[in-house]
């Protein structure tokens, strides 16, 4: 495009939207190797990934070849998937590692109590916690055993057993 226009050409426009179907199928190819883990709710780790991608793919799609050459796109692209799968394959085999990258689950009530530190530590105020029980169709915390904050922002409820 030539300086001082606004609407490209239309060889230009075809150009963008020929790189963008390329890098489009290519990054959809290389998540579907990743699996359906990775679509699931979103970690810190997973928020990562999809601005590592965004920002390769997005670029490719957008700018010309000699600013953002595909090749140099797919490379990155790549490299962002093989991260992935390496992470993935050490979180399986540490634990540690696993809860350095996504975290771990907090303790937010426990024998229907709030925990206190596992409030402040979520960043939840005791209403934003009752109101996420509430949706969870839990009113009255006498009937919970715990609640946890999960790694990936969800809340999981144990309710407290009958007794007979």
């Amino acid at each position: 495009m030539e300086p001082g226009l606004l609407v490209p050409s239309s060889e230009e426009i075809l150009v963008t939207v020929i790189r963008t179907v390329i890098i489009f199928l290519y990054t959809f190819l290389l998540l579907r190797l990743l699996g359906k883990k990775q679509v699931s709710q979103f970690t810190w780790f997973d928020i990562l990934l999809i601005v590592a991608l965004g920002s390769a793919v997005g670029d490719t799609m957008i700018y010309p070849e000699r600013t953002v050459p595909v090749f140099v796109s797919m490379t990155a692209i790549m490299v962002v998937v093989a991260l992935v799968k390496v992470f993935s394959y050490l979180m399986i085999h540490s634990e540690k590692t696993e809860d350095i990258l996504e975290g771990k689950e907090l303790l937010l009530v426990n024998n229907g109590n709030i925990v206190a530190d596992g409030l402040s530590k979520s960043d939840l105020t005791e209403r934003q916690l009752r109101t996420l029980l509430r949706e969870k169709g839990h009113i009255n915390l006498r009937w919970v055993d715990k609640v946890f904050l999960e790694t990936d922002g969800e809340i999981s409820v144990i309710k407290k057993s009958k007794k007979k």
